[in-house]
């Protein structure tokens, strides 16, 4: 509020979704262009900001589209939060998925090891992952 009254052109960020829809009632209110990079589920036109993260469907597409070019037949999507499941709904949903045997699990890092080697004993090679980065290593090592 302090950088109002100083003057601010334009507000960048934040990444937290509750601060960035604060931040961006704020911004929308004052007529201050807010611009974020965050994911944002929520679709609806906003006059004030522009946020440079891609689409969520855009991006469930995209996976779609490599799953198809790569012919895989099974696939497990392993994500951390519920909010992971969440995100990717409509590619576990999707028409174009219906010929692919797709298992779910919710896993963090004191689980990753007994969820992979259930995917590998269904014999899964195919992974999508949604875990939080600073967890990325802890897969990466339950992995090997």
């Amino acid at each position: 509020c302090q950088q109002v009254q100083y003057g601010v052109h334009a507000v960048f960020g934040p990444s937290d979704p509750l601060l960035g829809a604060h931040i961006h009632s704020i911004c929308d209110a004052l007529d201050i262009p807010h611009l974020e990079s965050r994911l944002d589920l929520d679709s609806e036109y906003r006059e004030f900001s522009i946020n440079l993260f891609p689409a969520q469907k855009l991006l469930n597409v995209a996976f779609q589209d490599v799953m198809a070019f790569l012919n895989w037949t099974k696939v497990a999507i392993v994500y951390e939060e519920d909010y992971g499941l969440i995100k990717l709904r409509e590619l576990v949903r999707s028409q174009v998925n219906q010929e692919v045997e797709v298992h779910l699990r919710q896993a963090d890092p004191d689980t990753y090891r007994a969820v992979l080697k259930e995917i590998k004993s269904k014999e899964i090679t195919n992974l999508v992952v949604d875990t939080r980065p600073e967890n990325m290593h802890y897969f990466l090592k339950g992995v090997s």
